[in-house]
């Protein structure tokens, strides 16, 4: 197919398990008012909480299925593929793959998308997420049309909290960034980003396996040189207690924590910032020396001189009471 229809936009729209938000996805999608055609690519990677029935069910009452010089659909042993057109927004396209078996937890890509790579840019929106200005891509496609200098535009965004809205909480960066960024001062809500596909990105780090997907992108894009903040708030967050950015588990909090302080440092390792690279080591240390605490190592803990990374009694006794609560809460 190669961009027959000539999208201009790609969204990318991984879920599971996101069936009391899915809807909300999809109807910031269709909403979209543009002056190009523009694809949303949703992968549900197997979810079990009934997402692929209302994925299905929304194709049916929404999207034109009888349009047969349009409809695409395919069917493997692995997944099942529907390519459709809304019915009242001629604009907008979606891809939807329901696969057969959980991808992720096998470490196998899940893409089966190479009909649609060839559009001009992209965006992302996870399943628990959602747009609520309609005119996002319009403004995001009109911005990076006129600025070939910049490689991505992203908005202010608004938080869901279990149905609670709030302004958006952490502090977002502007312009030539990338050292702010790496040391953690700023924050890019995913679905509010729009970036160029023709950006040719190191996919390197996966072999990292960091537990981020989106930052090593953004680094990258910062790195290229300077980002645009629209000041439009597009976008709403969904705050998921016991997600992977937002675990429960005290431990699992520390292990994401590290990892995003290691994703960062290959960077700052990576693009010559070493003394933003002394500070994330530091930072490193002293959230693995939490970690051995809360694992009972207690002598590699002590003999690792912890008062050195700034450790005190405060942080001891609170790492202590969280694993005492966590232990007598199961």
């Amino acid at each position: 197919m190669d961009n027959q229809y000539n999208f201009v936009v790609r969204v990318n729209c991984m879920t599971y398990n996101h069936a009391p938000y899915i809807v909300d996805t999809m109807n910031g999608f269709t909403m979209q008012q543009t002056t190009f055609p523009f694809v949303c690519i949703i992968i549900d990677d197997a979810s079990t909480d009934g997402e692929q029935e209302v994925i299905s069910h929304y194709l049916e009452e929404n999207f034109d299925l009888n349009d047969n010089a349009i409809v695409k659909t395919k069917e493997t042993e692995n997944y099942r593929r529907t390519f459709a057109r809304h019915k009242s927004n001629p604009n907008c396209y979606f891809v939807v793959i329901l696969l057969k078996y959980n991808h992720y937890s096998i470490g196998k890509p899940s893409g089966y998308i190479k009909d649609w790579t060839e559009c001009k840019y992209y965006a992302l929106c996870e399943g628990d997420d959602y747009w609520i200005d309609p005119f996002k891509l319009q403004k995001q496609v009109d911005f990076l049309e006129n600025n070939p200098s910049y490689n991505m535009v992203y908005t202010r965004y608004k938080e869901n909290h279990s149905g609670t809205i709030k302004e958006g909480s952490w502090n977002l960066l502007e312009g030539n960034c990338i050292k702010p960024y790496l040391l953690r001062k700023g924050f890019i809500p995913t679905a509010s980003v729009m970036f160029r596909y023709t950006f040719s990105f190191d996919n390197d780090y996966r072999k990292m396996k960091f537990p981020l997907g989106d930052a090593p992108l953004w680094i990258q894009l910062m790195h290229s040189g300077p980002i645009k903040l629209l000041p439009d708030e597009t976008t709403v967050y969904r705050i998921i207690k016991g997600s992977a950015s937002h675990p429960k588990d005290f431990k699992k909090k520390l292990l994401f924590l590290i990892g995003a302080l290691g994703c960062r440092k290959y960077f700052a390792d990576k693009y010559g910032y070493t003394d933003v690279s002394l500070v994330l080591e530091k930072e490193i240390k002293t959230n693995s020396l939490l970690l051995d605490l809360y694992n009972g190592q207690y002598k590699s803990f002590i003999s690792s001189k912890p008062w050195k990374y700034g450790i005190g009694l405060k942080e001891i006794y609170g790492i202590l009471i969280n694993k005492y609560n966590e232990k007598n809460l199961k």
